[in-house]
């Protein structure tokens, strides 16, 4: 048990033993009443386990590097010099954390911060291309729509191609269907 001075911890040991043995020299503890710093003492303690409560409560927010990537996919943030300016308008207003992340965690962990936040942005739409089949990819391109100032020519010269270097459309088709279903042999 917790005791503040010898006198409470000598009555706790001493409360259920009636035959207990002390040293000539020992004073005697067992009748008189607590010392006057005995109260004294209790309250102390209690005052300084009651402040260690509230600055465990009141501990100052940090961010960590996952905090910071949220923050960069929240606001499109794109560079350092960005996210610093960022910073400095949080800071205007009493929100010090991302600056003080910034200047406390160095260049390296900013840096990878900002790329983890561009990696997050993109891992579905690259997953989900690394997933397609290539002849699932040229159908979807066969399906889209050319590119600006194309027109549709580009299937003129295409065939134009072909027919100049005497290759056949369902030739040419197959081996381009072999070629990507296959990859390179």
């Amino acid at each position: 048990s917790n005791h503040n001075t010898y006198y409470s911890a000598f009555k706790h040991v001493t409360k259920e033993d009636a035959n207990f043995v002390v040293s000539s020299c020992h004073p005697n503890l067992k009748d008189p009443p607590p010392p006057h710093t005995e109260k004294a003492i209790a309250a102390r303690k209690a005052a300084v386990k009651a402040t260690s409560r509230k600055l465990a409560k009141k501990k100052r927010e940090k961010y960590c590097t996952f905090d910071v990537v949220e923050i960069i996919r929240e606001h499109g943030i794109k560079s350092r010099l960005e996210l610093i300016s960022l910073a400095v308008k949080q800071k205007e207003v009493g929100k010090t954390v991302l600056a003080e992340f910034i200047a406390n965690r160095g260049f390296k962990v900013v840096e990878e911060a900002l790329a983890l936040a561009l990696e997050f942005q993109e891992a579905l739409t690259k997953l989900a291309r690394l997933q397609k089949t290539r002849v699932d990819v040229l159908c979807e391109a066969y399906n889209g729509l050319c590119v600006a100032d194309c027109g549709g020519k580009w299937l003129e010269c295409a065939l134009g191609l072909l027919s100049q270097n005497e290759i056949s459309l369902s030739t040419f088709c197959a081996s381009v269907y072999n070629a990507l279903y296959l990859g390179r042999a």
